[in-house]
């Protein structure tokens, strides 16, 4: 953590920002690009199993499921200790390059977005919150574990759109959607705003009160997507 810890890194200072803006900026165009392309072809690839009209959605999805995969196993490595703090903070230029990627792509093709207006600011702050990785890596790692919900829930969505709401392997998805969701997004996120606020009481230079409310709207954000989830579960069953 000592990496990361060093004030230089801190970007929000004037010699932090330009240190970080050359370390990191040509890596995050090199993971839009990335994220670009993989968008392309899963765009192109999907003709072949949906009509035109969702190939948009489908592609988008698609992307976002293989940046929870990175996003998942680079915050995995990190906080089990396999990778060390710079290479973590490296890492994470895949997740900030996939929050503006997905802005943009939101914004050009705005049927790729449920909710464009929250699914915006929630990687707005998102985006704001990965800034702190110089003092708060463990915790940005923690909340991006959350990220492999998006695998049993996009399956979930692809049975769906292929009419196999029915069946038992859909039932099985959706539980699941909901089982790691509740883990992930629900007990994570509170127990990360709970270590946040209790390491303020402990020592308040660890942190301030304004760094913890920039947490809160993302776990608030994780409360009412999953309230939305279980109402689509009694909704449906």
């Amino acid at each position: 953590m000592t990496y990361l810890r060093n004030e230089k890194n801190n970007p929000f200072t004037a010699s932090g920002f330009h240190l970080f803006l050359r370390k990191n900026v040509p890596i995050i165009l090199l993971g839009i690009v990335f994220y670009v392309i993989a968008f392309l072809f899963f765009n192109r690839q999907t003709v072949v199993v949906v009509p035109p009209s969702r190939q948009l959605a489908w592609a988008s999805r698609l992307v976002s499921s293989l940046h929870a995969v990175i996003a998942f196993t680079s915050a995995l490595l990190f906080l089990t200790h396999t990778i060390t703090s710079k290479a973590w903070d490296t890492l994470m230029n895949a997740s900030r390059a996939y929050v503006l990627y997905d802005i943009g792509l939101m914004l050009l093709y705005p049927a790729t977005s449920s909710s464009i207006q929250l699914d915006v600011s929630h990687h707005m702050i998102l985006f704001f919150i990965m800034l702190f990785t110089f003092r708060h890596a463990r915790y940005i790692a923690m909340g991006l574990l959350c990220e492999i919900t998006q695998i049993p829930f996009y399956i979930s969505w692809y049975l769906l759109k292929w009419d196999m709401d029915s069946t038992m392997l859909f039932k099985i998805f959706a539980f699941l959607t909901l089982l790691i969701c509740f883990i992930f997004r629900v007990c994570l996120f509170s127990y990360i705003i709970y270590r946040l606020i209790r390491d303020y009481v402990y020592d308040k230079e660890l942190i301030t009160i304004p760094e913890i409310l920039t947490f809160v709207p993302i776990a608030c954000m994780n409360y009412y997507w999953f309230y939305l989830l279980v109402q689509k579960a009694i909704d449906s069953f």
